[in-house]
């Protein structure tokens, strides 16, 4: 019996919620670092809060537009991009 290919937007979104769940260990971290100042702290909160927002966006506007993922070859080097720098 003969699997039926995922639905590419199945892999989109079990990237960008990999992306989340990376982000919230993250969040964890900052959280439990003692040697953060507050200020450090709320900066870091700020910019995963962005990156995650930005992820939520991006993966909203690919179900609602409908359009298939990895039509562009240079959309995995940029995501991956994305996630090393968060990191």
């Amino acid at each position: 019996m003969q699997r039926k290919p995922a639905h590419p937007m199945s892999y989109y979104t079990a990237i960008t919620t990999l992306t989340w769940l990376t982000l919230a260990v993250m969040c964890i971290l900052v959280r439990e670092n003692g040697r953060l100042r507050k200020e450090d702290r709320v900066r870091h909160y700020v910019v995963y809060a962005f990156i995650a927002v930005s992820a939520l966006a991006e993966w909203l506007a690919r179900m609602l537009d409908g359009v298939e993922c990895g039509t562009n070859p240079s959309e995995g080097f940029v995501r991956v991009r994305d996630c090393k720098s968060s990191a």
